[in-house]
C-alpha cells in the first residue's frame, strides 16, 4: 500500500516510472539540465538532483504529503557510501553488514581464509540418508546463511558467486560438508581480504565496451557439466576494483 501511494504521488507531480525497474523514478526540466532521480526500497530512498529551485519545490510538495527525514547520503540498505567531491568517485562498502552477519552465525572469531572457495567441494553423496544423520544436522542454519551471503554477493562480492551456487544446490538438504563450505566463505569475509568497490564517473563520450569470459570445463563434481561466466563493462570511465583473478570468481 505504501508503494502504491508513494509512486502515485510522484507520478501526480510529474515523475516518470521506467519499465525495467519499478523502484526508480525521475523528473527533469529544462531539457534535462535540471533533474531529480530517486531509487527506493520500501520507505528508504536515495536521491540525486541538480537544480535548487526544482528541488526546493519538490521538497515542499513532499513534506506536505509525507513525514520524512533527510540527510546527506552515507548509508543505503546496509551499504556505506562515500563520495569524493573532487573526483566524483563513489566508494561503496559493506563492512558493517559483514561484521553483523559474522556475529549472527558466531563466526566473528574464526581463522580467516585468503579465498572464498574451500578445497573440498560438497557432492550429493554427502547428504545424510539415515534418520540419525538427518537429526544430527537439523539445527544447522544453512538456508539462512546462504540468504545472508547471497545479499552480499548481489551487492558487492562477485567472487562469492560460484561458492554460493554450489551451496544453493543443497538448499533442501542440510549436511556437514555444505556447512563447512559455507563457513569457509564466512572465514574469507572475516579476513577482510577484499578491496572497496569504487565507481568512477567520467564523460559520456568516453564510451568503451569491454568483455571478459571464462569457463571451467567439466568441473562440476556431480554431473561433469561445464561452468561459464562473463563480465561486461560499458564506459571506460567506470571501473570495478572489487574483482580479483580467482578461477572461481564467476559462474
Amino acid at each position: 500500500m505504501f508503494y502504491d501511494d508513494w509512486v502515485a504521488f510522484h507520478v501526480s507531480i510529474g515523475f516518470i516510472t521506467i519499465h525495467h525497474d519499478k523502484c526508480f523514478l525521475y523528473k527533469s526540466e529544462d531539457d534535462g539540465k535540471h533533474f531529480i532521480k530517486m531509487v527506493f526500497h520500501v520507505d528508504d530512498t536515495c536521491y540525486a538532483q541538480r537544480g535548487d529551485r526544482m528541488w526546493k519545490r519538490y521538497m515542499e510538495q513532499l513534506t506536505d504529503r509525507f513525514h520524512i527525514t533527510m540527510e546527506p547520503l552515507s548509508h543505503f540498505l546496509g551499504m556505506s557510501v562515500k563520495r569524493n567531491p573532487e573526483t566524483g568517485a563513489f566508494t561503496l562498502g559493506l563492512r558493517a553488514q559483514v561484521e553483523k552477519m559474522l556475529r549472527v552465525f558466531h563466526m566473528d572469531a574464526c581463522n580467516p581464509k585468503q579465498t572464498p572457495v574451500a578445497d573440498r567441494v560438497p557432492v550429493a553423496a554427502d547428504i545424510p540418508t539415515t534418520e540419525e544423520g538427518k537429526a544430527a544436522v537439523s539445527g544447522i542454519p544453512q538456508r539462512q546463511a546462504v540468504g545472508h551471503l547471497n545479499y552480499l554477493q548481489n551487492m558487492l562480492f562477485p567472487e562469492l558467486t560460484y561458492p554460493i551456487k554450489v551451496a544453493s544446490k543443497f538448499n533442501s538438504s542440510t549436511c556437514m560438508e555444505v556447512w563447512a563450505w559455507i563457513k569457509h566463505m564466512f572465514a574469507y569475509l572475516a579476513g577482510g581480504n577484499w578491496t572497496p568497490y569504487v565507481i568512477r564517473g567520467g564523460r559520456f563520450e568516453d564510451m568503451q565496451l569491454i568483455a571478459w569470459s571464462d569457463s571451467n570445463h567439466t568441473k562440476d563434481v556431480d554431473d561433469r557439466r561445464s561452468l561459464g561466466g562473463f563480465v561486461i563493462k560499458l564506459f571506460n570511465a567506470f571501473s570495478y576494483t572489487h574483482l580479483r583473478a580467482h578461477e572461481t570468481v564467476l559462474e
